[in-house]
């Protein structure tokens, strides 16, 4: 790709060949666009050929830093989790609802549960961990808790015929 330098440009336009007469001279002489027309468009093709070689320039530096669309996806990050155990403790059956590993997993519902119960998960750091219990038509009693990283977070107590209960706590925090 050439580079014209603005001074030849300037250079060329101001030139007029010594034969051409005054008025062809104004007009561009014969066979010519007339001055005024010829100064824009060559103007407008340089401006376009240096538009064209910025645009060049800049996609070429972009795309080398990575920040261009190279087709690749970008690596997954790494979220960080937290241990959570989900208990429950008491007589008879219940209905046990609970968040899953990952977080983002609608609710596991575990039906007619044999009690005591218990399972561990990872959650995304953040994530409030939770667990329902609902007990049967009998009315028994049951004790549902939440351990995040170790740490005791929630108790609570379901009692009586369909008595329910939920344990929770806050969005756990990475590193535990």
């Amino acid at each position: 790709m050439a580079v014209i330098s603005a001074s030849k440009v300037q250079e060329e336009e101001e030139t007029t060949p010594e034969h051409i007469g005054a008025s062809e001279a104004a007009d561009g002489g014969p066979g010519r666009a007339p001055r005024g027309r010829w100064s824009r468009r060559r103007s407008g093709a340089i401006a376009g050929a240096l538009a064209l070689v910025c645009a060049t320039v800049a996609y070429g530096v972009y795309g080398s830093s990575g920040g261009g669309d190279s087709g690749d996806d970008p690596p997954a990050r790494a979220v960080p989790t937290v241990g959570v155990t989900y208990e429950v403790t008491g007589e008879g059956p219940a209905e046990i609802t609970f968040r899953p590993a990952g977080g983002t997993a609608p609710a596991t519902v575990v039906r007619d549960a044999a009690l005591p119960w218990r399972t561990s998960v990872r959650l995304p750091a953040g994530t409030p961990p939770t667990v329902s219990i609902v007990l049967g038509e009998r009315g028994t009693t049951a004790t549902c808790t939440v351990t995040v990283g170790g740490e005791h977070v929630q108790r609570a107590v379901a009692m009586g015929s369909y008595g329910r209960t939920t344990c929770g706590g806050e969005g756990a925090a990475a590193g535990r």
